[in-house]
């Protein structure tokens, strides 16, 4: 298993932050959330990266890669649990 950083934006009702949550925790992928709610210094900063929705995710998968991407995307996910865990 690789060493990794992940950390998933979050907002309050959102269904595919949920489901994004789901598929790590599933999986046994530690991540850091920060809720994006009420946070208006959050929402610009991820503005300014170019996201325009919920979840964002960022990831460092030290050695390897680094990168993130906005929305519950599956293929993205099932990726960054390759680039982790390997064949495991």
């Amino acid at each position: 298993m690789s060493d990794y950083e992940v950390t998933v934006y979050t907002r309050e009702g959102c269904g595919p932050c949920r489901a994004t949550k789901a598929y790590l925790g599933k999986y046994g992928i530690r991540y850091n959330e920060v809720d994006g709610t009420n946070n208006s210094l959050v929402v610009d900063a991820l503005i300014e990266q170019g996201h325009r929705e919920f979840p964002v995710i960022e990831y460092n998968v030290i050695g390897y890669e680094s990168g993130s991407w906005s929305g519950h995307r599956a293929d993205n996910l099932e990726a960054l649990k390759w680039l982790i865990q390997g064949d495991d």
